[in-house]
């Protein structure tokens, strides 16, 4: 695979990206269950200190659970902004961010539901805490993609790109394949031959070496890619055609390895479409329910 020192940085850059579950977020994780812990139980000590069927959420007690909940949410929503500020150092790293993001939405979930007494509400603390829950399973399933997809594409793809250069990449492949092409088919001199060797190349191997490719296509199979060039240095025969079909299925190969990171690719990222959306309308949502709370 043609790759500079950058582009092989930017592929690192990218599994870096995956929050990955380590030894790092040893200290991350005690504290949260700590804190969890802590919160649930004052709660539940103080609501049984309270007469009258104990503490709500509307009281002292609850609206401060209710601030601390909605504070640790928009702290987590503040990560998507993160990426459209510079590098300011004050501000932490990324991978803080990430880790903060994680720990931090499950903590606020712990307040939130203390803040609700444990229960679902009217029409909208209803439709808020299904959002709400849903946002986090949501979390928790992309957190384990993180974790499944970097290790498969390091595991299949061993020609491994940035998905902003594949494009690049695939047209320099497809100029090398051209060049040699057009060299092996001068020096045929049989019209036949040439005919059968212009027709394969021009309606089987490039197609696949374009940008858009069918997964339906003859290559997109390691069998059927084995068959077909093992056959056509069968039937050309030499040794320059031998050389050329053999470039030309390490080309081919290397197509398939991108086709497949690219597919990674989109199911890690593909979820976001979940995740995002559900969690702009949970904050709508409890804003609405701040509204409420005050006016009615």
């Amino acid at each position: 695979m043609l790759q500079t020192p950058g582009k092989i940085k930017q592929c690192i850059d990218f599994q870096e990206s995956c929050l990955l579950i380590d030894r790092t977020h040893r200290w991350w994780f005690v504290v949260t269950v700590l804190l969890a812990a802590g919160a649930v139980g004052l709660y539940c000590f103080l609501d049984s200190r309270t007469p009258n069927g104990g503490l709500r959420g509307g009281d002292t007690i609850g609206l401060w659970y209710g601030v601390l909940g909605t504070t640790l949410m928009v702290f987590v929503a503040l990560l998507s902004g993160l990426r459209r500020v510079p590098g300011w150092w004050f501000i932490g790293s990324r991978r803080g961010w990430l880790r903060g993001h994680v720990w931090f939405g499950l903590l606020s979930g712990v307040f939130i539901l203390c803040h609700s007494h444990f229960r679902m509400g009217g029409p909208l603390e209803f439709l808020l805490m299904l959002v709400m829950f849903t946002v986090i399973v949501s979390g928790i399933l992309l957190l384990g993609f993180q974790q499944v997809i970097p290790g498969l594409i390091r595991d299949q793809v061993n020609a491994e790109a940035p998905l902003s250069q594949i494009p690049e990449l695939l047209s320099k492949m497809r100029g090398k394949a051209d060049a040699l092409f057009a060299k092996a088919l001068g020096e045929m001199v049989d019209d036949e031959a040439r005919l059968r060797f212009q027709g394969g190349y021009l309606e089987t191997i490039r197609p696949w070496l374009g940008e858009t490719v069918s997964e339906n296509h003859l290559l997109a199979s390691a069998v059927c890619s084995r068959e077909f060039f093992g056959q056509a240095t069968r039937l050309q025969g030499g040794a320059a055609l031998a050389s050329f079909f053999e470039t030309m299925e390490t080309y081919c190969n290397e197509r398939r390895q991108l086709v497949r990171q690219v597919r990674l690719h989109r199911l890690l990222h593909a979820w976001l479409l979940v995740h995002v959306p559900l969690s702009v309308m949970l904050l709508l949502l409890g804003v609405a329910h701040v509204i409420s709370a005050l006016y009615w």
